[in-house]
């Protein structure tokens, strides 16, 4: 999956973020207790965005994750690249990857 948002932007702009049962491995998501997205700036500096997951469309098959940006979240041009890392009973599962395209203020997002 790819998404695009504009540099130095921050809330109310979010990034939904959503795993399902094909990245759970077979675990019951209901098991989850607790998540955070894992990022890897252009510049290759990791970060870790805590966000909340959506209590009222979470099921044993899907969970629906929410962050909104802070001031320092998207300073870099470029591509970031995002995944969902859970913690269950057993240990850590996480999503694939997905790219978060961050353009230049001027640049007109794609449609």
């Amino acid at each position: 999956m790819d998404a695009y948002i504009h540099k130095g932007s921050v809330a109310p702009n979010v990034l939904e973020f959503t795993a399902d049962a094909t990245d759970s491995g077979g675990v019951d998501l209901t098991d989850v207790t607790a998540a955070v997205l894992m990022v890897r700036k252009p510049n290759g500096t990791e970060a870790t965005w805590t966000g909340d997951i959506d209590p009222l469309t979470w099921t044993a098959d899907n969970i629906d994750y929410e962050y909104e940006f802070a001031a320092d979240d998207l300073d870099q041009e470029g591509v970031y690249r995002i995944f969902m890392s859970m913690t269950v009973p057993t240990g850590t599962i996480r999503t694939e990857v997905i790219k978060l395209h961050v353009l230049h203020k001027y640049w007109e997002l794609p449609q």
